[in-house]
């Protein structure tokens, strides 16, 4: 009896190095896979947030303006520097964009802390004379005093475009300054104060900030809550000439 043609049949013991290969590879490449996924999934959010910022110009704050308290260093004074307890012989000057960069970069390790800032921006410091409390009697000069003020805005995240939600950030952001600013971390050397047209007036050896003069105002932007009410200052224009020195007592 014919039985059709003889088939040859694979031993088993290739089959059973073939299968577990074929397995390993199948695995693997499910692993590289979900790898993937998993790494894009985790981008998304970063880019999404960064692109976001740029795009959306309505969540800015309103102009924040601060005025800073200053505290004379120690050193001895040159002709054409100063260790920072002349500060009042320089009313009308303004930072150059080197010492602006040094105390930008401290309010923004200060308010990044907040979950909803991303940035300042246009940040400025000029030295003023602010009016002080109005005084009956004579001794008109101690109606004023001198401070730094720094005007910026803040950049708050893109969904942050709500004055309910800048009003918070922004009342969040004034408790953190007022505790986050300090002598020891707001110490800084070699402040350069120019004049009015630009060039080079003082440079301060060292000048640290001991706190506000008065507690900053953080309002919405477009959300509502337009520009924060500044406090009068006196307006005194920068001579050709650096001030005569005088000896320091302290």
């Amino acid at each position: 009896m014919y039985s059709g043609p003889n088939i040859a049949k694979p031993s088993g013991g290739a089959a059973r190095t073939t299968l577990p290969v074929i397995g390993a590879i199948v695995c693997g490449g499910l692993l590289l896979l979900l790898l993937a996924a998993t790494i894009i999934l985790a981008l998304i959010p970063i880019y999404l947030a960064s692109k976001s910022v740029t795009l959306n110009t309505n969540s800015k704050s309103s102009l924040v303006t601060t005025y800073l308290n200053t505290d004379a260093g120690s050193g001895r004074r040159r002709r054409d520097t100063d260790n920072g307890g002349n500060i009042g012989s320089y009313a009308g000057g303004k930072f150059d964009t080197t010492s602006n960069t040094m105390v930008q970069e401290k309010f923004k390790n200060i308010l990044l802390s907040n979950k909803k800032v991303s940035d300042i921006l246009s940040f400025a410091c000029l030295v003023v004379n602010i009016n002080a409390k109005k005084r009956r009697y004579a001794f008109a000069k101690r109606a004023t005093t001198t401070v730094i003020a720094c005007s910026f805005y803040i950049q708050y995240i893109s969904s942050c475009i709500s004055t309910s939600c800048q009003t918070g950030a922004g009342t969040a952001c004034t408790s953190l300054l007022q505790n986050g600013l300090t002598p020891s971390k707001f110490d800084f050397s070699n402040i350069n104060i120019l004049k009015s047209d630009g060039s080079l007036w003082i440079t301060i050896n060292r000048l640290r900030f001991t706190g506000f003069q008065f507690p900053p105002q953080i309002l919405p932007g477009r959300g509502g809550g337009g520009n924060p009410t500044t406090r009068p200052t006196v307006p005194l224009v920068p001579t050709t000439t650096s001030p005569t020195p005088t000896s320091n007592t302290g």
